[in-house]
């Protein structure tokens, strides 16, 4: 077990065995030419990072933690969505009694509270909730004569439990997860170790010869590439929404 918890890549955790994967790939598709620099690498090298990859990987994203983390998130997102329409009906009624209740859309919480859900901010959204819902029943019966009803009420509360206790959930996950990670830190830097002497050694085999390669032993492209996935994947799920 690492003593100083010291990390030393410069990516987030989770990023790291996706780095090692193309990586990898790009190693097994070159094998011949790192073979033939040095017969350290070869197929039981190869086989041996892929243990490493499994092992990290089942670290900072063990399988049936990441796939739970992503139905959390999935619906968490669709509950601080499902709050937004219910806001704009609040606006309006808000607008239509403004003479008797006297206070803007942002001073009842509204505009933040719907800026939170569209921002997916759940922590901020419960916080900005319980203002508009306290405004709600402080003035219910002028909101109600311009056409609020109780039904729509409920709306604005429906959700709040299920947010708040999705939202802890996720953080536990991942609180406890990072404890993990710092437990077995020495994984992760021996990982990375390999990984910088492949590319290292890819970039002097590629430089001049296949300048087209090098970009796959570069971690900057490297980690461009897992942003752009992970963009994806957030697309994805808001698309399932």
């Amino acid at each position: 077990m690492s003593q100083s918890n010291q990390r030393n890549f410069n990516c987030k955790d989770e990023e790291l065995p996706i780095l090692a994967g193309f990586i990898l790939a790009s190693f097994n598709r070159d094998l011949a030419d790192f073979t033939a620099f040095s017969p350290k690498y070869n197929a039981d090298y190869a086989a041996g990072l892929q243990s490493q990859i499994d092992a990290v990987a089942a670290v900072v994203a063990p399988e049936e933690e990441t796939a739970l983390l992503k139905r959390l998130t999935k619906t968490l997102y669709a509950n601080m969505k499902m709050l937004v329409q219910p806001l704009n009906k609040l606006e309006l009624y808000l607008e239509m009694a403004i003479e008797s209740i006297g206070i803007s859309a942002n001073d009842f919480g509204i505009v933040q509270a719907r800026k939170a859900a569209h921002g997916r901010d759940a922590e901020k959204l419960l916080d900005l909730m319980r203002l508009v819902n306290h405004n709600v029943a402080r003035y219910r019966d002028a909101l109600m004569a311009q056409g609020l009803s109780q039904e729509q009420i409920d709306l604005l509360t429906a959700t709040l439990p299920q947010i708040q206790a999705d939202n802890q959930q996720q953080y536990t996950i991942v609180s406890n997860r990072r404890q993990l990670v710092l437990d077995n830190i020495d994984l992760l830097n021996d990982l990375y170790t390999e990984l910088k002497r492949i590319c290292k050694t890819g970039k002097a085999l590629y430089k001049n010869d296949s300048p087209a390669k090098v970009p796959d032993y570069t971690f900057s492209a490297l980690k461009k590439e897992v942003g752009n996935q992970a963009k994806k994947q957030e697309e994805e799920t808001v698309a399932d929404e």
